[in-house]
């Protein structure tokens, strides 16, 4: 109970602080299926298809204190859900505690995943679970079963990709050639490359203003 003993005391001591989430930010966190109306069928690790099951566990059996957090996080008047056998994908910003993960899966719409079983695929998110550092992280989180698998998810990405896809299926409809997906499929390359150049230099930038501000600190005289 350590960890939500302390995520607790964050929360409740940001509580008079305004949330900087802007609406359109908001709106990039809803997935094509919202935890109620899970799809029907989830990818197996073999590739085959399998028929969601029942909910794991009733709301009831999440602890009073994890729904708080999760009110205090995401909204007084949010929605609560739990996953079900063989559901997902869930996506979107996460609030992390010891025993559970708190996904925000649409506006106002959380889920409740269970961590005893749940298996972290790469080792910096087993890192940043680790070392407290998974609140606010987007992560992707499918079933096995009855067995969470957690992936990094990229809100951008994916958003891209969604955008393109909508696009080739009205180009389908409109009777265009299969050259119309293969130029949207080049843009979609080009496009993410540009992205993934723009965080880099972000990065970059961000290591020498923390490089500079540490230079100066050294240089500063004693008091």
């Amino acid at each position: 109970m350590g960890r939500v003993k302390e995520s607790a005391q964050e929360i409740l001591s940001a509580s008079d602080k305004p949330r900087r989430q802007s609406a359109s930010r908001k709106q990039e966190a809803v997935p094509e299926t919202p935890a109620e109306n899970a799809p029907s069928t989830s990818p197996s690790p073999s590739g085959n298809r399998r028929t969601v099951g029942e909910p794991l566990f009733e709301l009831a059996d999440v602890p009073t204190e994890i729904k708080a957090l999760a009110q205090h996080r995401f909204g007084a008047d949010i929605r609560m859900g739990t996953p079900r056998e063989n559901g997902g994908p869930y996506r979107g910003e996460v609030f992390n505690t010891d025993t559970y993960l708190i996904q925000e899966v649409a506006t106002r719409s959380v889920v409740f995943h269970v961590k005893d079983k749940m298996t972290f695929v790469s080792e910096r998110l087993k890192w940043c679970d680790a070392n407290q550092r998974l609140n606010g992280a987007d992560l992707q989180i499918g079933y096995d079963g009855d067995r969470p698998q957690t992936y990094p998810w990229d809100r951008a990405r994916d958003q891209l990709g969604r955008s393109v896809a909508s696009l080739k299926k009205s180009a389908k409809e409109l009777g265009m050639s299969e050259e119309v997906g293969q130029t949207l499929d080049t843009l979609q390359a080009k496009s993410w490359e540009r992205v993934k150049e723009a965080r880099s230099m972000a990065l970059a930038q961000k290591d020498r203003q923390a490089s500079e501000r540490t230079a100066k600190t050294q240089d500063a005289p004693d008091r």
